[in-house]
């Protein structure tokens, strides 16, 4: 399978995605159904990077990884994508120094095409597509795994990772469907704006 990856990422492994403190910025729970963890794009991303970071302890070198990830970051997006994948290891190897919480994943952006494809990608482990609104957040995380009440007829169109499959053919659908239901059943609503920001994610685990 030929796909155009963007850039890399350090998530948060599906179990692990919740911050334990929990201080708001992220769930203090992992989001789940069950067994079903979300493994989308919508995770813990650079977690320990950052906290490293604001507590003056990251190391020179990764401070000017950071800097450079930021300098990256996509128009409009809410990625920082870093496209040097040894680069990408180094801040992996990082975030695991105490414990491996976190997995380097490989994005495809339909909004990444604003930047060249990756030209030599890794060996990539496909988990499936996310549907996601930079600015808003996953519509599979914010609908499926948060009100499984309105979307009950989805939960069984997910994979194995709680996404799409790569060729699914619920993926317009269910986005209707949200659209439709954030207004009805008084969710945030995704505005007409905010629709330019919809993005169709395909991820992917990074063999390390």
């Amino acid at each position: 399978m030929i796909m155009n990856i963007y850039g890399f990422i350090v998530l948060r492994k599906p179990f692990f995605n919740y911050d334990e403190k929990g201080r708001g910025a992220f769930s203090p729970h992992a989001p789940r159904i069950g067994d079903l963890y979300y493994a989308g794009i919508d995770r813990m991303p650079w977690f320990e990077v950052e906290e490293s970071y604001y507590s003056n302890e990251l190391p020179t070198e990764l401070v000017l990884l950071r800097k450079e990830l930021k300098t990256l970051k996509l128009d409009c997006s809410d990625f920082e994508l870093m496209p040097d994948i040894n680069k990408a290891v180094k801040l992996l190897e990082y975030s695991n120094k105490d414990k491996e919480l976190n997995e380097l994943i490989a994005v495809c952006s339909k909004r990444g095409n604003i930047r060249p494809p990756i030209s030599d990608p890794p060996r990539i482990d496909w988990l499936g597509v996310d549907v996601y609104c930079h600015g808003y957040g996953s519509l599979i995380r914010e609908g499926i795994f948060t009100k499984l009440d309105l979307f009950s007829d989805y939960i069984h169109k997910l994979n194995i990772n709680g996404l799409f499959g790569l060729d699914s053919e619920f993926i317009d659908s269910y986005t209707d469907t949200y659209i439709k239901l954030a207004y009805e059943k008084n969710l945030e609503p995704i505005d007409d704006e905010a629709m330019e920001y919809l993005d169709i994610v395909t991820l992917g685990r990074v063999r390390v």
